[in-house]
Parts: C-alpha cells; sequence; structure tokens
C-alpha cells in the first residue's frame, strides 16, 4: 500500500506544474458549477411548477367567474321576467277557469299571449346566454319563446318539476342538467333550467311559473379554448359525481371515474367551488 501511495506521489511530482495546476483546481471549479446545475434546476423546476399552478388557479377562477356570470344572467332574466309580467293587468284580472273533464280550457286571449310572450323575448334579447323560456299561468296556459316549446306540455305540467316550483314560495330553484321530452328545443340536448314562482308583488298571490332554459353547450363553451389546438379536459361534476357539462359529448350525464372522483376530493386539489342548492358559494 505504502509502495502504491509513494508511486501516485512520485507521478504526481514528476507532472509538468501545469497539469499539476490542473488537477488542483479541477474538482474546485467543476464541483461547484455541479452543485450550482443542480441547485438552478431545483430552483427552475420549483418556479415552473409553481407558475404552472398559479395559471391553472387562474384559469379557474375566471371559468368560475364567467359560469357564476351565466347563471346569474338567467336569474336576472327571470327577474326581469317577473317585474314586466306584474305590468300585465289582465294577467293579474285572470280568473282561475275550471276544469271539464279533468283538463283546462286553452286561453283564447290572443292580445295577452302576444304581450306575455313579447316580454320573455325581450329579456331574452337582454340575456342572449338563456336558450328560452316557459311561462306557465295559474289556468296552466303555456308562454314561451319559441312554439317548439309547447311540445310535451302536458307532460310537463305533470312533472315533479313543476310541482316543485308550484309548492315553493317564490325562490330561484335549480334543476340538475338532464335531456328531457318537454319545455325544451331540442329533447336531445342537455339543459339546466332554473324555475321560479311569478307572484304578484302587490299581493303576493301566484301570477304563474316561469321556467329558464340554458343549454349545456353554453357552459362548455365558457372554457373551450382559443385557437387550433383543442382540448376536452375541463368538465363539470354535480354532488351526485355524474358529469353535467364537458367539452369531450361523451362524458356528458355519465358517472364520473372512481379513480378521478378521489382525485377531485383529495387535498391537493387546486382550486374548488360549490354552489350549495340556494345558491350561495362556498371555495
Amino acid at each position: 500500500m505504502d509502495r502504491m501511495q509513494n508511486g501516485k506521489f512520485r507521478w504526481f511530482r514528476n507532472q509538468r506544474i501545469q497539469n499539476k495546476i490542473i488537477f488542483v483546481y479541477l474538482p474546485l471549479i467543476v464541483i461547484p458549477l455541479l452543485l450550482l446545475g443542480l441547485f438552478s434546476y431545483n430552483t427552475n423546476t420549483n418556479s415552473i411548477v409553481s407558475k404552472t399552478r398559479k395559471n391553472m388557479l387562474d384559469e379557474s377562477r375566471l371559468i368560475t367567474t364567467r359560469i357564476d356570470t351565466l347563471l346569474v344572467n338567467a336569474e336576472s332574466f327571470a327577474n326581469i321576467a317577473m317585474l314586466d309580467l306584474n305590468k300585465e293587468v289582465k294577467l293579474k284580472t285572470l280568473e282561475l277557469a275550471a276544469k271539464h273533464d279533468g283538463e283546462l280550457p286553452i286561453s283564447d286571449d290572443h292580445v295577452l299571449r302576444n304581450q306575455i310572450e313579447n316580454k320573455l323575448d325581450f329579456a331574452q334579447l337582454i340575456f342572449h346566454d338563456v336558450e328560452s323560456a316557459v311561462f306557465v299561468d295559474r289556468n296552466q296556459n303555456v308562454y314561451t319563446t319559441d312554439v317548439k316549446l309547447t311540445a310535451g306540455s302536458e307532460t310537463g305540467l305533470a312533472s315533479d318539476m313543476y310541482k316543485t316550483v308550484e309548492r315553493s314560495n317564490g325562490i330561484m330553484l335549480w334543476f340538475p342538467m338532464q335531456k328531457r321530452s318537454f319545455w325544451v328545443l331540442d329533447q336531445g340536448k342537455a339543459v339546466l333550467t332554473v324555475g321560479k314562482k311569478i307572484l304578484d308583488t302587490e299581493t303576493m298571490e301566484t301570477l304563474g311559473y316561469l321556467f329558464v332554459n340554458i343549454n349545456e353547450k353554453t357552459l362548455s363553451s365558457i372554457y373551450n379554448p382559443v385557437g387550433p389546438v383543442q382540448t376536452s379536459g375541463y368538465y363539470i361534476v354535480d354532488s351526485r359525481g355524474i358529469v353535467i357539462s364537458a367539452g369531450d359529448e361523451g362524458r356528458l350525464l355519465k358517472p364520473l371515474e372512481s379513480n378521478r372522483k378521489r382525485e377531485i376530493m383529495s387535498d391537493d386539489t387546486v382550486f374548488q367551488e360549490i354552489r350549495k342548492e340556494d345558491g350561495e358559494k362556498c371555495c
């Protein structure tokens, strides 16, 4: 061992002074550079991850803000329609019609029908995010923003949705995203509906029931990217674990995969916002 060490020492001693300087200072230069490079790599990686996370958070907040605006517009539509409908004297003085053979007579007051439907059309011009609206008076006459909405009215009047609004006290009631066979423009398209009992603002008597529809496509268009690169990575899941809005139509109204649901509900979620049944939000 001593001979080997002495041999190495003699070999180093016999080297030129230039080589000796290189052998001594090379580790002093390389090791700090390697440490600096490793530190820079970790710093840059953490910075990129942090910026990506912040961008995702900002984009998520922007999307939720636009969704909130969409929902508020639907509720504003209902409130404006309520105020306009309260101006209709004929609607306020509408007498309850008696049923004949279990059926209510269809209103032949074309003037009243035109006035009510014009008010609904006017509100729709202001809130273009609203796809359609249906108003049902006390005699179950149906007024719509489009004649197609009258299809399946008998089913609508017997539905749980109608009965729920009928029992309410005038608050906004949101119903789950769904495809249905009544009061929609296209039975094959999913809609989000808010219902409201319309009350006389003076006497608080019931004037009718209003249903406002938002097309799922209007909702999903909020998080569609701008540009040639398209992605279907965004989707909205309700408390039941059902996908109620998605860029990929194949996922719409289907249960979310269990592993994805666990990820969303985990503590590592970047951002989540929950809207309660009464419309209150909590993050």
